[in-house]
This record gives structure tokens, sequence and C-alpha cells, in this order.
């Protein structure tokens, strides 16, 4: 595992957790408090992403680090988010990027290539049916 994204997944865990945990805790309104438990709830995939290679948990980290700053180009040009809520967007989601696509680059392109080889299993119900099958004739 290259240690430099293995740092900045163990660093997304741990920022996760504390903001997430942070809003639930002092957010006031319900709909923060449930914006804190999703971003808490991907703590434990980026944990699990720094001891081996899970592209697909960190993609869909990314994907919500990309839908999160068009929802705030949205919000502010209609008015709902002030501003200033750039900040909240630059922290959360616009840093992370370049970790998060190096982290893609470097283990997708694996994760894919070993997918393709691996043979797949038949179920254990096919063969028992077929069993079953050849015991009844």
């Amino acid at each position: 595992m290259d240690l430099r994204l293995q740092r900045w997944m163990y660093a997304a865990a741990g920022y996760n957790a504390l903001w997430g945990i942070g809003v639930v805790v002092f957010a006031g309104p319900v709909a923060w408090k449930c914006v804190g438990m999703m971003v808490a709830c991907y703590a434990p995939g980026y944990w699990w992403a720094a001891r081996r290679p899970l592209p697909e948990i960190v993609a869909v980290g990314l994907l919500g680090k990309l839908l999160g700053p068009i929802g705030f180009v949205w919000a502010t040009a209609t008015g709902r988010l002030p501003l200033q809520f750039g900040l909240v967007i630059l922290m959360n989601d616009v840093v992370w990027w370049p970790a998060f696509v190096a982290y893609l680059r470097r283990y997708a392109a694996r994760s894919v290539s070993a997918a393709s080889i691996t043979p797949v299993r038949r179920s254990h119900r096919r063969s028992r049916d077929r069993r079953s099958a050849a015991g009844a004739s």
C-alpha cells in the first residue's frame, strides 16, 4: 500500500469521524445532525481503504465530494446558502480531491484487471439442483 495514500485515507477517516460527530453533537437543526451522521459513516470505510485497496469505497466518497460542490453552487446561486458556506465545501470536499483521485488511479485499475481474470464460481444451489435431478431419474 502506498504510504502517502494510506496517510490520506487515515486522515480522511479521522476528519470525517470528528466532523461528523461534532455536527451531530453541536448542530441545531435535525437536518444538519443527519448530515453529520452520514459524514461520520464514511470514516470506517476510509479507515479500511487505508489498510487495503478498496477503490469502490473511495469512489463513492469521491462522488459525494463532487456532488457537494455542485449542490453548493446551485444553493448559492438560488440564495439558499451564503457564499461563506464555501469554506465548509472547501474543507469537506475540494481539499480531498487530489488524494482520492490519486488513490483511484493507483488501485482502481488493479481491481478491474483482477476481477476480469477471477473465475466465476457456480452457485451451490445449481450444483445441488443438478445432483437432485440426476438422483430423481
